[in-house]
């Protein structure tokens, strides 16, 4: 084809070049008016200007000024201080200042095109009114009216470039009655090229509210796309970032999940999308101290932290699968939710096919998210379901799929592989009687499982799991250390479910099993049917009871579980088959139930503890045979065996069977057996077993030689608790056959030889048949038995000789019984009580050589008897017996003893009448008697007799009765002598008193020689002295037995280490030895701890004298501590009138007048009331005045005596009748005499008188009763007197303490100038002789007699 191109340019060309040429200059014209008419005087027009672009946008428009200028070839415009306000007048929106850059496009588009858009710090205010509509600027906005919104993003991605700097927005919401919300430093950048588009927005909220919201966008739209503004047409990227949210500040102006109290949170995002479908997505999340309530009545859901990351991809069908990686959570109270992988794929559904739905979870911790759980917007029936199952444990893998949508599901299929799970089971029934069983659960599995919709499969390999099967038995939980099970589970066509147990493997303490079996939910109730089978290799009797279903009964399994306290079982078949609403299939004989192996070393605790209520009954060791359950029947028989007595005691078994055979109703456990021993065993079986107490106790102390052979029998209700009292006994029988063995009841009786018979006994008691024997020497026959009231008696009857009575006592006394005697005894033993033993005889034939009333001949009879009885121990009282016996009418006893809770005597109390009633007052010893002659001496020699050998009483227990206080006496006797003295008409009352701790006895006395009362308090453990008092109204001391008193005291070897007693004594009249001497007062106190006795007072007084002094007993000066002690006593001796104090004395017509004093200060070893004449040290002094001396028997010296401190002083008489006719009247007499142990040595006697002068010096022996004394006696012959009568009288009588000496001259005197005398010999035969004439020296004074120098007083 030719073209004719010069045509081709005149018909087109050259008209188009003109065409173009004359648009140009047209431009070109238009360009000049613009740029240099229009453009320079562009603000002339705003006025113009702000009336167009309001009616535009119909609100009210200003513009401060427009300035316009070209950029090139561009114009711009700058508006300044642009303000719209909406139509009450208000600002919404202030453009401080805009820039515009203008494009040429606008010409052909016909519209504002814009190479750049600027908007410089401006401020635009938004609100909701209350009535939901929103205003932006000053004008309404609907945000439903796409077409508005989408004409504005149109008119936007038209522009080359839009810039927003520095912008502020301000939000009000009247409609949520929120506060004013100002949003600052507001950036938007948005570039346009073409088909391409990219934006990024950044605004700063309050910072209280969080840091910085950073969003952008890139992408593009189709080449001919018609609405660029429609999101469906686009294709790129958005990322968005939220750093440092507040979420709860947010909460006045958003719609948040949930209802968040605090929390802080960082969000990034990155979303791919094409044409309005998300192609993939990536989510970055960061949240710390959140605290949320997702709903209104959910508990807050406190997160610590919570980090993650997750991804969205696409899947082929059009899903989508979201992978959630490095999810990192932990809540406030230290939960952790670290899965290592949690995944969800969803698929939606294509022709018909409904959609589906796959979840995967990797490590996932089933408690972290049941505690989450609680917290979470889940339905009703899931939150329920998980509350009830409480899973646990740890998802290692997990693949679930279902069809549908999730609240229902169809077409559930899905594996998962676990480690540590539980799920609870179901609470126990409010009726736990075996008949409603729960729903089970379990703990701590490792498997794997299988599901799909017609079953499924699980397989588990568990260490130290615990099955859970409550209402099946009391111990729901069975902790299992080995489990390991395989089983598959399908559906029937007619929705029941059948489960098939490959193999269960299992073991726990002591116990290993294994089994297999299928279990149908067909039958009659919820339980099904099970048919299982299986083998016990060894199993731990003690575990038995935890596999006792609970229908069998609390009672037996309690039984079980502790009276099978050891053993094993070995090879034990299990078969269980049937519906189990039936099991164990007592009445229902189509179900099996049998339990049967071979038991060795059990230990069967028959009747145990819980059951026994007190009882011990002895076990049942090393047993074997074998066992078998078979539905509610038990059944052990046992080949052999032992009965454990004690720990060294036992009892052989022949062949016994024991059972039950119902467990379920009335269980009753049946033994029956033989025993084989040696009879101390069967005693000791007897004494700790329930047998005894049936019994009374009456072997509790029994002892026996020789073997027995005892059938026995045992029926021991289980169900004690619910049966009939009576139907609740324990029901015991056997027999003992006596073949010559020897017994002994008790201690305390005589023990039995060669005795012959039968003894039966059970639970009622034990029978006596034709048992005969020998006791006390003598022949003796047993009878008795159970008695129709109920008790038991037992009778003996024998002979004993007196010999054989010192069984009891062994003591040289009892040789003082002899012959022998008949007797009768009984024990009678009432239900539920103590024995009786009562024993008598007449006591003919036996005789008695002791102390009236118990003396008797033998030909005599002195009916007597002894009974002992008492009361068991109760709750609220303990244990008592009593003794009460009687020796003819005369002699009665009772006594009482309490025991503690240990079976020790805790108190007793007695009392013993003697021709009065025995009467029992308080504890202790009450002893009563009326006696015509009590010679307590005589007594005292009878009762040393009978005191045992300390060794025999140590062997036999004797003694016993040394631990039963002397409490109270009361005696009435005509004559009663006690250490040598003799008290008439005694009348005595004595009653002994505990005080703080101590001891006091108080007496009331009255008698012919005392009468008054008497206090002796005794201190315990000797921590102080011990103290007598005593206020009498007369004391009357004979003279009878002074000597062999004082002989007895001061023979007294070990004075040093005895206490002498605190003394407070008054005695109104006190006479000793047949002297009235008036009051006496004593008063002697302890001091230093008991070293010092202090004799604080001794006074006695009278109308003639008193006497005082007072003294210490303590150690020698020296003497190491537990040395000898030794007496220091100071005492005057104050006299009113010595002639008559010498009457009182029994010293007649000697003594006129006179009064003075003597005064001594001695000091003696050994105890204070027992004067040692031997050690006895000190000085005397005496002094006297005016008396005279009255006539005397003849003779020129006479001495009376000389006696110890504890003796009051003699006469000591001068007499010269043949030169002093009527006696010697004297002026004065002095004396001073010292005492070196135990002789007296004075050189200073002096008497002046009216006729003489009478001196004597020289020494005497106190303790041997001897002198050696020099007189002088020297006459005034200037006085005018006819005779002269010199009598000198010494009498220093110092009340226990003061020795006095007496010395007296005798024979006629001749009438001389100076006359000298020797006096030597013993105090009863004096010898006198005389010496010569004394000589007088130049001043008329008599010379000294030559006697040595008197040795030096002690210190």
């Amino acid at each position: 084809m030719h073209i004719d191109l010069a045509y081709l340019y005149r018909l087109v060309v050259r008209p188009l070049v003109w065409v173009i040429l004359a648009a140009y200059f047209l431009f070109a014209v238009a360009l000049v008016v613009v740029r240099y008419a229009v453009l320079p005087a562009i603000d002339d027009y705003r006025p113009g200007i702000e009336r167009m672009v309001g009616r535009a946008i119909g609100a009210s428009v200003t513009i401060g000024r427009i300035d316009a200028e070209w950029l090139g070839l561009h114009p711009s415009f700058e508006l300044s201080s642009v303000q719209v306000s909406d139509a009450s007048g208000q600002p919404g929106l202030s453009l401080p200042r805009v820039s515009a850059i203008l494009s040429w496009r606008s010409l052909l588009v016909l519209e504002p095109r814009l190479l750049r858009l600027q908007l410089d710090a401006p401020e635009l205010d938004a609100r909701r009114d209350a009535q939901g509509r929103y205003w932006v600027a000053g004008w309404e906005v609907d945000p439903q009216a796409r077409g508005g919104s989408r004409e504005g993003l149109d008119w936007l991605l038209a522009q080359r470039e839009v810039v927003v700097r520095g912008a502020r927005l301000r939000w009000n919401d009247a409609l949520r009655e929120a506060p004013p919300l100002e949003i600052g430093n507001v950036a938007f950048v948005m570039h346009n090229s073409g088909r391409h588009h990219r934006a990024a927005l950044r605004a700063e909220p309050p910072a209280a509210l969080g840091a910085m919201l950073d969003v952008r966008a890139d992408f593009t739209h189709g080449w001919f796309t018609l609405d660029a503004a429609d999101p469906q047409q686009w294709r790129g990227s958005l990322y968005a970032a939220l750093d440092r949210v507040d979420l709860a500040g947010w909460r006045p102006w958003l719609d948040l999940p949930g209802e968040a109290s605090r929390g802080t949170g960082t969000l990034r995002t990155w979303v791919d999308y094409d044409r309005g479908h998300v192609r993939a997505g990536t989510a970055q999340l960061a949240l710390r101290d959140l605290s949320v309530r997702l709903g209104p009545e959910l508990p807050p859901l406190d997160v610590a932290s919570l980090a993650g990351r997750a991804e969205l991809a696409p899947v082929a069908g059009g899903g989508y699968k979201l992978d959630l990686a490095g999810l990192d959570a932990t809540t406030a109270d230290g939960l952790a939710l670290h899965p290592q992988r949690l995944a969800a794929t969803w698929t939606p559904g294509r022709q018909g096919t409904p959609p589906a739905t796959q979840i995967e979870a990797d490590g996932f911790d089933l408690a972290t998210g049941l505690h989450l759980a609680d917290r979470l917007p889940l339905p009703g029936t899931a939150r329920e379901k998980l509350a009830e199952l409480r899973p646990e444990g740890r998802i290692e893998a997990l693949r679930l799929g279902w069809q549908g949508a999730p609240t229902q599901p169809e077409s559930v299929s899905g594996r998962a592989t676990f480690s540590g799970l539980s799920i609870a089971a179901a609470p126990e029934p409010a009726v736990n009687d075996g008949n409603h069983p729960q729903r089970p659960g379990f703990a701590n599995l490792r498997g794997s499982i299988e599901v799909d919709a017609q079953g499924g499969r699980i397989d588990v390999q568990a260490r130290d799991a615990v099955l859970r099967f409550p209402g099946v038995f009391a111990e729901p939980d069975l902790p299992m250390d080995v489990f390991n099970a395989r089983a598959a589970a399908r559906k029937g066509t007619d929705g029941a479910w059948t489960v098939d147990v490959e193999h269960l493997d299992f073991s726990r303490r002591g116990v290993e099993g294994s089994f297999s079996g299928s279990w149908s939910s067909h039958g009659r109730s919820p339980a099904g049917t099970l048919d299982l089978r299986g083998t016990l290799a060894r199993a731990d009797v003690r575990e038995v009871y935890r596999y006792i279903p609970i229908v069998v009964g609390a009672d037996v399994r309690t039984w079980l579980q502790h009276a099978l306290v050891s053993g094993q079982a070995e090879n034990v078949a299990v078969r269980v088959r049937g519906d189990l609403d039936t099991f164990p299939y007592g009445t229902d004989k189509s179900g099996e139930f049998r339990v049967a192996g071979k038991v060795r070393g059990v230990t069967l605790d028959y009747l145990p503890e819980p059951l026994a209520e007190g009882d011990f009954w002895p076990r049942l060791e090393d047993l074997v045979g074998d066992l078998v359950f078979d539905r509610v029947s038990m059944g052990v028989d046992v080949r052999s065996g032992r009965v454990r007595v004690d720990r060294s005691t036992t009892v052989a078994m022949g062949r016994t069977r024991a059972s039950i055979a119902n467990l379920e109703h009335g269980p009753l456990l049946e033994i029956d057996g033989e025993t084989r021993g040696a009879a101390p065993a069967f005693l000791a079986f007897v004494k700790r077993s329930p047998v005894g107490r049936m019994i009374g106790g009456a072997l509790d102390d029994a002892s026996a030689s020789g073997n027995f052979v005892v059938p026995l029998s045992l029926r021991i209700p289980l169900d004690h608790h619910e049966a009939d009292p009576a139907q609740a006994e324990v029901q015991v029988k056997g027999e003992v056959r006596l073949s010559g063995n020897d017994f002994a009841l008790a201690p305390a009786v005589p023990p039995f030889s060669r005795l012959t018979g039968t003894v039966a006994f059970d639970q009622h008691g034990i029978a006596l048949r034709n048992v005969a024997g020998t006791a006390l020497d003598g022949p003796l026959r047993l009878s008795g038995g159970p008695q129709p009231d109920g008790t038991d008696l037992l009778r003996a009857e024998g002979t004993a000789s007196a010999a054989a009575l010192d069984f009891w006592w062994k003591a040289p006394g009892m040789a003082r019984l002899s012959g022998r005697t008949a007797y009768k005894a009984s024990v009678r033993i009432p239900p539920g009580k103590m024995p009786t033993v009562l024993v008598e005889s007449d006591l003919v034939g036996l005789a008695a050589d002791l102390p009236a009333p118990l003396g008797k001949t033998a030909q005599e009879a002195r009916p007597s008897r002894l009974e002992w009885s008492g009361t068991a121990a109760t709750a609220e009282k303990p244990r008592m017996d009593w003794f009460a016996g009687s020796v003819g009418p005369a002699v009665n006893l009772h006594v009482e003893r309490d025991y503690a809770a240990d079976g020790a005597v805790a108190a007793t109390r007695g009392a013993i009448g003697v021709n009065r009633a025995a009467t029992i007052s308080g504890a202790g010893l009450s002893v009563s008697a009326s006696l015509p002659e009590v010679d307590v001496d005589s007594l005292r020699k009878v009762a040393a007799e009978f005191e045992p050998p300390r060794d025999a009483a140590a062997e036999s227990g004797q003694g016993g009765g040394a631990g039963v206080p002397l409490n109270r006496v009361s005696l009435s006797t005509p004559v009663l002598r006690v250490h040598g003295r003799q008290l008439d008409k005694v009348a005595l009352f004595a009653v002994r008193q505990e005080t703080g701790g101590n001891a006091n006895w108080r007496a009331d006395v009255e008698s012919a020689q005392l009468a008054g009362r008497l206090s002796w308090a005794e201190t315990r453990g000797g921590d102080g002295p011990n103290r007598l008092s005593a206020r009498l109204s007369r004391l009357v001391v004979d003279s009878e037995t002074e000597d062999a008193d004082r002989g007895g005291a001061l023979d007294e070897s070990a004075a040093d280490d005895q206490d002498v007693p605190e003394i407070d004594l008054v005695a109104e009249h006190f006479e000793l030895f047949g002297k009235a001497l008036g009051r006496l007062e004593v008063l002697a106190q302890s001091s230093d701890r008991g070293r010092e006795w202090r004799l604080r007072r001794l006074n006695v007084k009278n109308p003639d004298a008193e006497l005082d002094g007072s003294g210490v007993w303590k150690l020698e000066a020296g003497a190491r501590p537990g040395g000898r002690r030794a007496m220091s006593l100071d005492a005057v001796l104050k006299l009113a009138d010595t002639g008559k104090f010498l009457e009182r004395m029994g010293v007649h017509g000697t003594m006129a007048g006179g009064s003075g004093s003597m005064s001594a200060q001695v000091s003696w070893r050994g105890l204070p009331y027992t004067l040692d004449l031997a050690s006895l040290s000190g000085k005397v002094e005496l002094s006297l005045d005016k008396g005279q001396f009255l006539k005397a028997e003849p003779g020129i010296a006479k001495l009376l005596g000389v006696l110890s401190l504890q003796s009051l002083p003699r006469r000591v008489t001068l007499d010269f009748r043949d030169i002093f006719s009527e006696g010697f009247a004297y002026d004065t007499i002095r004396a001073h005499a010292s005492i070196a142990d135990g002789v007296a040595h004075t050189d200073d006697f002096k008497m002046n008188g009216v006729n003489a002068t009478v001196v004597i010096a020289g020494d005497a022996d106190l303790a041997r009763e001897t002198q050696r004394l020099q007189v002088v006696v020297v006459p005034k012959l200037d006085a005018g007197a006819a005779s002269l009568l010199y009598g000198l009288a010494v009498n220093p009588a110092v009340g226990l303490g003061v020795f006095l000496t007496q010395l007296l001259l005798k024979d006629p005197l001749s009438k001389v100038l100076a006359y000298q005398y020797e006096v030597t010999g013993t105090w009863t035969d004096p010898q006198v002789a005389k010496v010569g004439s004394a000589k007088v020296d130049a001043a008329g004074k008599e010379a000294a007699p030559p006697v040595a120098e008197p040795a030096a007083p002690p210190p």
